[in-house]
């Protein structure tokens, strides 16, 4: 047993317990050591989203493992591929619409990709969403993820986000998948009370330097499509250090506007993951 001597900050001398006789064959060993863990916290893996209808409501409530939600919407008619981002309390769920059933007036019966992995109350706060970026922007169109409608003191902590775009023709690090470099370009910020802008893309070197990680996979032996794949991560020391942090309370938000046309794109998703912040 040994003592190894130090000195703090303040120039005090401490001490730390060890084992072992500090030589090479035998060298000191903490007597308590320190083993970094991943966290248990729920984690989010959701793709910005165009709100369509934020007044969508559950008609009956819904139970876990359901694979049919009964909706009314506030106009808005939803079609397959659109998405429904639903919070409630601590749970929510993100998933995309495979049927849609009419009813009666704004009543439909939605199918959904997945079997729901929560019950949910029809006081649940629902929103008809689409994921798909490749929209005109001549107006701009805002995609979002938030925690906004969660239960009070809910925060996201946002670690990284996943560009996915896939084209006719090859991309490159002049190009906008395979769109000529953009005239305005598609802003990234987060709004929690203030606005803190992250980037502006016009083009795929743009996400380039952000992240570095960036690909153009090319066609399958098949034909298909050409893509572009590029992934930003903020947290770690050797990246950013940080992670983006939003509280449902303020209703933040991590957002992206389209400002140019990007309809010719086959196809344009972000995701952004994370992890719920653990309140303890």
């Amino acid at each position: 047993m040994a003592n190894i001597r130090v000195r703090d900050a303040g120039g005090l001398e401490k001490y730390i317990k060890s084992h072992g006789a500090g030589t090479d064959l035998d060298p000191f060993v903490y007597e308590i050591d320190v083993s970094l863990q991943d966290q248990t916290t729920p984690q989010f893996s959701l793709f910005l989203g165009e709100h369509i209808d934020e007044a969508v409501v559950f008609r009956s409530a819904v139970s876990e493992n359901d694979e049919t939600v009964e909706v009314t919407t506030a106009g808005p008619v939803p079609t397959v591929g659109n998405f429904i981002c639903i919070k409630e309390g601590s749970a929510f769920t993100q998933m995309e619409i495979d049927s849609v059933t009419p009813v009666a007036g704004n009543d439909y019966d939605l199918g959904v990709s997945i079997p729901m992995d929560h019950a949910y109350t029809t006081g649940a706060q629902i929103s008809l969403q689409n994921v798909d970026m490749n929209v005109n922007g001549g107006t701009p169109v805002e995609f979002v993820v938030s925690p906004a409608g969660a239960s009070a003191g809910t925060m996201w902590d946002i670690t990284r986000m996943i560009i996915s775009m896939t084209h006719d023709a090859a991309g490159d690090d002049g190009l906008f998948g395979d769109i000529e470099t953009l005239p305005i370009g598609t802003y990234f910020r987060i709004e929690d009370g203030t606005n803190y802008n992250l980037f502006n893309a016009k083009e795929n070197s743009d996400f380039a330097i952000q992240g570095y990680e960036i690909t153009y996979p090319t066609r399958s032996g098949k034909g298909g499509v050409y893509g572009t794949r590029s992934r930003i991560t903020f947290n770690g020391q050797d990246n950013r250090g940080v992670v983006f942090r939003l509280a449902a309370d303020t209703q933040d938000k991590f957002l992206a506007c389209v400002r140019d046309d990007l309809s010719s794109l086959v196809s344009f998703r972000v995701m952004v993951q994370g992890q719920v912040v653990d309140p303890d």
